[in-house]
């Protein structure tokens, strides 16, 4: 949340649920952000003078750092999951003469109902022993094969499967993780080079403002890993 006081009127911007894209007014006198964690509610309150905001752009700090959970949520919806679907099944590739394609562009993939899929192969069939390879490598599916198209049975996920999924879970939360740091990173690098025209207490505050941001974001990476564990244990 960005709370702006302007001859001694407030206004209030949401920042937290949409990235703030309105430019600063030139004569605003001070900016108090408040960094609000998603599931505590708690609140962090920063004060940042004009010359300060002139050096840091948090609105793309918190954008570009908000891309990196989006993509996070993204992945464990449609990727890291026990619940299969035409979706994650069409997004498995297979590997034909050196080139990799994936399944839906080669096919057309339904499921009747939760327990079944059907690929249908019939406009290029010679990929189906290549899907079938997939299908029991990559999602542990044992599939049937009547003329060009694959019919298969989705099983209940084992402790293994569940296993290995947690695993992912935790490789696609660290690399997220990574992608916060390096913007964190980004972010303290163009602060150094630009921050000649501010006080080194601007420059500290600043920094620590940046790392506030950080330390949030990676708190709520933390418990969207902790969900999705729980979430791929459930029987």
């Amino acid at each position: 949340m960005a709370v702006f006081f302007r001859f001694g009127k407030r206004v209030t911007i949401n920042w937290y649920l949409l990235p703030v894209t309105q430019p600063i007014p030139h004569n605003q006198q001070y900016v108090y952000i408040q960094s609000k964690n998603y599931s505590t509610k708690k609140s962090r309150k920063v004060e940042l003078n004009e010359e300060e905001l002139n050096v840091i752009k948090l609105d793309e700090l918190r954008h570009d750092m908000s891309a990196a959970l989006d993509t996070l949520k993204w992945d464990y919806t449609h990727t890291i999951t026990t619940r299969l679907s035409p979706m994650i099944i069409g997004n498995l590739t297979i590997t034909w003469k050196e080139k990799q394609m994936k399944l839906k562009d080669l096919s057309q993939i339904s499921m009747p109902n939760s327990q079944n899929i059907i690929i249908n192969f019939s406009s290029q069939p010679h990929y189906i022993q290549d899907a079938v390879n997939i299908l029991q490598a990559k999602v542990n599916i044992n599939p049937t094969v009547d003329g060009s198209v694959i019919k298969a049975s989705v099983p209940k996920p084992s402790k293994e499967v569940r296993e290995k999924l947690s695993k992912d879970a935790k490789s696609y939360a660290d690399k997220a993780k990574v992608r916060i740091r390096r913007v964190r990173q980004q972010a303290i690098s163009n602060l150094r080079k630009h921050g000649e025209s501010v006080s080194k207490d601007s420059v500290k505050r600043i920094e620590n403002i940046i790392q506030k941001i950080t330390d949030e974001n990676i708190d709520n990476i933390e418990k969207m890993l902790k969900a999705k564990t729980i979430e791929l244990h459930k029987q």
